[in-house]
């Protein structure tokens, strides 16, 4: 696996990243991915948001299903900054919490399903159709994590991108399931910092390694399917 930094990944997949969007994720961030520590709000890795949006348009891809929707951070990026038909997001607790933050955004939610359930729980047959996208978000555990990339395989259309979030030492069973999966064609993308400053990235003790108030060793691995 190889290990790059946000923006030399951008590079090498030949995304010519706007910057002038940063405006945008920061927007969309504030209002559903905001963290506060100690009476603090600061803003966590919002540079996945970018990250996912990159892909999405620099690989056409048209059917997203994430696993973990949080406060529906992901989702409003990539329905705001790219062209895909339909996002399914699946998440045990969130559900028209995360609607109503992505519409406060000013973001149009027609193209986003919201699936309230445990995702280790639900089959092929539950989801109407196949993805061409994954991001897996859920429950940060090795199990959950296997259990969850086996769903995305059966689901998968060919040559599909599948997105792992929380590669790092505060979730090492993570680390190694995904170490243990053997992915071919895969990046290990450190995403904090980069573009979007996260203020308290060593505090809130996220990344593996931090250097000049960006992440290095822990990230997003992104894995191009066969």
């Amino acid at each position: 696996m190889k290990h790059v930094s946000l923006p030399d990944f951008l590079d090498i997949i030949e995304y010519d990243f706007d910057t002038e969007t940063l405006k945008d994720y920061k927007a969309i961030g504030d209002k559903t991915a905001i963290r506060e520590m100690k009476g603090k709000k600061y803003r966590r890795n919002y540079e996945r948001g970018i990250l996912m949006s990159a892909l999405a348009v620099k690989f056409e891809r048209k059917r997203l299903l994430e696993i973990g929707t949080g406060r529906g951070y992901v989702a409003a990026c990539v329905e705001q900054m790219s062209d895909v038909d339909h996002i399914a997001t699946v998440d045990r607790s969130s559900s028209e919490d995360a609607r109503k933050l992505i519409k406060q955004c000013g973001i149009d939610t027609s193209n986003i399903e919201i699936i309230k359930c445990n995702a280790n729980k639900m089959k092929p047959s539950d989801f109407a159709g196949r993805f061409d996208f994954f991001f897996i978000d859920g429950q940060h555990d090795g199990p959950s994590v296997q259990a969850n990339y086996a769903l995305c395989q059966a689901l998968a259309e060919p040559k599909s991108i599948v997105v792992f979030d929380d590669y790092r030492n505060k979730f090492s069973s993570i680390k190694k399931v995904i170490d243990k999966m053997r992915l071919r064609n895969a990046y290990l993308v450190h995403t904090d910092g980069w573009y979007i400053e996260n203020v308290c990235i060593k505090q809130a003790k996220d990344a593996d390694y931090v250097k000049n108030g960006r992440e290095h060793g822990s990230g997003m691995v992104v894995c191009f399917e066969d």
